[in-house]
């Protein structure tokens, strides 16, 4: 049932989950997501926990999370989000470039990497390429 409503889906507005425990940060992302054609925000998260909350009651289609996280990191809460939405595309948004980390990061065969010390226009450009089934990278990867 999953896969027949991510194909009825396709030009649809993929559904967003937000999690960053910077709630300035967090806001300041609702609103490119919600001003970006193609998204719409399902629901803002600050931990694992309330994240995988959401995920268990709604469908969600991206997921942008940041790595480090009170409760645990990006790593754990990717590995229990595809579990819940096998097809689920991730972009995680992190200040973390170190080679061994982003490369464990993409073991897990996320759509996109952005650094948070990238621009707006980068982030809005991730988004696309994600929405079009595209991988991006931050330049700086």
């Amino acid at each position: 049932m999953r896969i027949i409503n991510y194909i009825y889906k396709k030009n649809t507005p993929l559904q967003t989950l937000l999690v960053d425990d910077h709630t300035l940060l967090l806001e300041a992302l609702a609103t490119l997501v919600n001003d970006a054609e193609g998204f719409e925000l399902t629901q803002l998260a600050t931990t694992v926990k309330e994240a995988l909350g959401i995920l268990n009651k709604q469908p969600v289609d991206l997921l942008v999370t940041d790595y480090n996280l009170p409760d645990g990191n990006g790593l754990t809460l990717i590995r229990e989000a595809r579990k819940i939405y096998p097809e689920l595309k991730v972009i995680v948004l992190s200040m973390h470039d170190e080679p061994h980390l982003v490369k464990e990061i993409l073991k897990e065969k996320v759509q996109g990497y952005i650094l948070k010390s990238d621009s707006q226009t980068e982030l809005l450009q991730a988004l696309a390429a994600v929405k079009n089934n595209k991988m991006y990278l931050s330049s700086d990867i």
